[in-house]
């Protein structure tokens, strides 16, 4: 219950009306929500496990939206913000895992199921012709790299590119749903999460291609902003050279081409 008072909270925070002392709230129940949560979080059964799914979902809109109240504001730090959902979806999964078998024999099955077809590689849908020409500029940018020491980077770099296809053109075939992009931020590889902590300039500019697939992945309230500003904060993060690789993302997201965020 605290949970989705602390997600309604946020709601009315960043909606029309923009409520701001609403953020107190959704801190304040959100904090409770999370106490209860870590003294049963070794206690899945199932009697409970749809209660774990439920609040899981609702965490997960919940960092998102935090971050557009009044007082948090975007800042710089988004692609911090990012790996921390990255780090909750990640941990939600394996809290949730071995539940999955009650879940999908009790009500929430068919919202399962729905999220399971991402675990698949898709190659029937279409992606957009800008952003597949974007990618194999990436592919081949990041394949010229020439330094064996870089080998590792390229490999994971190499292995992103490809998933991000296949996020493209599920996200063509559920219009919408946002489940294929969130999916794929938890299947990237850990090695590819590393080079975004140190700011490698090749995983950035992948990066930014999410924020394209978060942008265009449907128009929902807790996540309004986060794929324009991602491709904006790492557009200034990267020097002039690498300008030409995400040019695209920018284009498609509406992205201002003149801002002074530094990280």
């Amino acid at each position: 219950m605290h949970g989705l008072l602390a997600l309604s909270a946020i709601h009315i925070a960043i909606g029309p009306s923009k409520q701001s002392s609403y953020e107190e709230y959704a801190i304040r129940h959100q904090n409770a929500a999370l106490t209860s949560f870590r003294l049963v979080v070794d206690q899945v059964s199932p009697s409970n496990c749809e209660a774990f799914f439920i609040f899981s979902v609702l965490a997960v809109r919940f960092a998102f939206g935090i971050r557009q109240v009044s007082t948090i504001h975007w800042g710089n730090d988004s692609i911090n913000g990012i790996l921390e959902i990255y780090a909750l979806l990640r941990g939600v999964a394996v809290i949730v895992a071995p539940a999955i078998t009650w879940i999908e024999q009790g009500r929430l099955a068919p919202v399962l199921r729905r999220r399971l077809r991402y675990t698949a590689s898709s190659e029937s849908g279409e992606m957009p012709e800008d952003i597949g020409r974007a990618l194999d500029r990436l592919d081949e940018h990041n394949g010229a790299q020439a330094d064996l020491e870089d080998e590792p980077v390229k490999l994971s770099c190499c292995s992103v590119i490809t998933s991000l296809r296949v996020c493209f053109r599920q996200s063509s075939m559920y219009p919408n749903d946002q489940g294929s992009v969130l999916f794929w931020l938890t299947a990237i590889e850990s090695s590819y999460i590393e080079l975004l902590k140190s700011r490698d300039p090749m995983a950035l500019a992948i990066f930014a291609y999410f924020g394209v697939a978060l942008h265009d992945s449907g128009d929902s309230w807790w996540s309004n902003g986060w794929g324009k500003h991602i491709v904006e904060v790492i557009s200034c993060i990267l020097d002039d050279q690498w300008h030409d690789l995400i040019w695209c993302a920018k284009q498609h997201v509406g992205a201002s081409y003149s801002t002074s965020l530094k990280s």
